[in-house]
């Protein structure tokens, strides 16, 4: 056995002399890992998140080494570890088996974003999944929003490409190569939906590609009040607004779910006598300079950033007294900050503005 000079002294003998190898490779695993989670662990998480993720694992080294070392360990560490197992085979058994591409496009918008349509289901919307294709990376996991509402079948995907090199780049230039003809693994999906029902008004924000982590949530809300005749029945609760707001930088990433958005906004227009539920959607544009047009039939473009102030308070005084509204952003830090600092002026005794997040950085 190899011997590492323990923290404490032990007999009168400078150095402790012991044979016990497992305390050894306790020291050697834990020590490395309290600096490396300590200190590095914050500066690479974001940007090399597999060495981020994959040396959590060295800590399989010591259970066996506790168990091996002391004799009754096995009775305080029985239960964590069944349930870790059964956690780690329930996603092995979801993600092993491979999933059927419908639709393979690249869009080129701001970087290019690939779109994928997968032959699997979700079961609530505001969900993610995991997705792996081997054909890029072995190893590489990543996390998507679903931008498909449960009642639309297919799961959808919109993937920005985060520039030359990356996972995200590789996706798309394969799908330019092949189109469909593409392996992928599909882990998911995972989430809970926004607890709206006891809100008057549902405020949905997107940032640039961020429409993909709320877009699911208006076309499920839409189709739902379509299909309703009364708040209870669609199962949308109080609800009496619900609103999209999208922010982007060029004109044309506004196409890759304009056409979703007006299904939507048809579908619940038709019946928003029926439902007491108005639907409707905002579109700005930040940079370009040429024509805007519109987003689609009456929904206009408009230049510049969201004015939250007008927003908020125009959303406040439309539904009723002492409203409450919730609000669900997605999109850069930025966006998502400066749309959450502008709700304290609006949150008072009786009015009730609850700001929830989703927040990515490049």
């Amino acid at each position: 056995a190899f011997i590492v000079p323990p923290f404490y002294q032990k007999g009168p003998s400078s150095v402790a002399k012991y044979d016990n190898f497992t305390i050894s490779v306790a020291m050697l695993v834990g020590f490395p890992s309290l600096l490396f989670f300590g200190v590095f662990a914050p500066l690479v998480r974001h940007t090399r998140w597999e060495l981020f993720k994959y040396t959590h694992y060295m800590f399989l080294v010591l259970i066996p080494m506790v168990l091996m070392h002391g004799q009754n360990a096995w009775y305080f560490m029985i239960g964590g570890v069944a349930f870790w197992l059964v956690d780690i085979g329930i996603r092995q058994s979801s993600a092993s088996s491979f999933v059927r591409i419908l639709s393979a496009k690249a869009h080129h918008v701001e970087g290019g974003v690939t779109e994928l349509r997968l032959n699997a289901a979700s079961g609530e919307f505001g969900q993610f999944a995991w997705i792996n294709v081997p054909a890029v990376s072995t190893l590489e996991w990543h996390p998507f929003s679903i931008a498909s509402a449960p009642q639309d079948g297919p799961v959808r995907l919109f993937i920005k490409s985060m520039g030359t090199g990356t996972w995200t780049q590789r996706l798309l230039e394969l799908v330019e190569e092949r189109g469909r003809d593409i392996a992928v693994q599909f882990d998911g999906p995972y989430g809970l939906p926004p607890a709206f029902r006891s809100h008057d008004a549902l405020l949905l924000l997107a940032g640039g590609i961020g429409i993909t982590g709320v877009l699911s949530s208006f076309r499920a809300l839409a189709l739902a009040a379509e299909s309703g005749t009364s708040p209870g029945a669609s199962g949308l609760g109080r609800l009496k607004f619900v609103q999209l707001v999208w922010s982007v930088r060029s004109r044309a990433l506004l196409d890759l779910a304009a056409a979703s958005l007006r299904e939507c906004v048809d579908a619940a227009a038709a019946r928003e006598a029926e439902t007491g539920v108005q639907f409707s959607v905002k579109a700005f544009v930040t940079r370009d300079e040429g024509d805007l047009g519109e987003l689609f039939d009456g929904v206009a473009v408009s230049r510049g950033r969201p004015s939250w102030d007008w927003i908020y308070g125009k959303l406040c005084d439309a539904s009723g007294k002492d409203p409450s509204i919730l609000v669900q952003a997605c999109g850069p830090v930025s966006f998502v900050e400066s749309a959450d600092s502008a709700t304290s002026k609006y949150n008072s005794k009786r009015r009730q503005i609850v700001f929830e997040s989703k927040a990515f950085r490049f």
